[in-house]
């Protein structure tokens, strides 16, 4: 599998899952970006998203408010965190989050000393982050050509 970044087909395999599913996590040799291996087309990935991820039985499908302040969530972001730290400084740095929800995660990140941004195609998700005052850009990610605009992306 190629890496989306830097092109290369020299990855390893290094967790066997992805939060709430089996999934290979993949480390691209070259650039070192970890991600998720897929097989699916950009069309299928966002049909995904925007239809069935919020209705998995394993995610928490709550209005924005609820979302943000239930104790499972705040735990997961502040579980996150603790792992995140262990690796990197998050003081001054600028983080995207990919699939950033209600923003408690962005919090978490802003917490700790982070520039915290995030991307979210639920737009009412989007508006309640942008309302707490994040940036939060409102399209997949693959519309947006991002480079070296941040120190970190999850």
């Amino acid at each position: 599998m190629k890496c989306d970044f830097c092109g290369s087909d020299k990855n390893k395999k290094i967790f066997d899952y992805a939060r709430h599913q089996e999934a290979a996590i993949l480390q691209c040799q070259k650039c070192n970006l970890v991600f998720l291996k897929n097989t699916n087309t950009e069309l299928q990935v966002l049909e995904f998203y925007q239809n069935q991820y919020r209705n998995l039985a394993t995610i928490l499908s709550l209005p924005p408010d609820e979302h943000y302040h239930n104790p499972t969530v705040v735990y997961d972001a502040n579980d996150r965190i603790k792992w995140i730290k262990r690796f990197v400084d998050l003081e001054n740095i600028r983080v995207l989050e990919v699939g950033s929800a209600s923003g408690r995660m962005l919090q978490a990140l802003q917490n700790e000393g982070a520039d915290a941004h995030g991307t979210e195609i639920t737009q009412s998700y989007v508006e309640y982050s942008r309302n707490l005052g994040f940036t939060v850009y409102d399209r997949p990610i693959t519309e947006y050509h991002f480079r070296n605009e941040f120190d970190l992306i999850i």
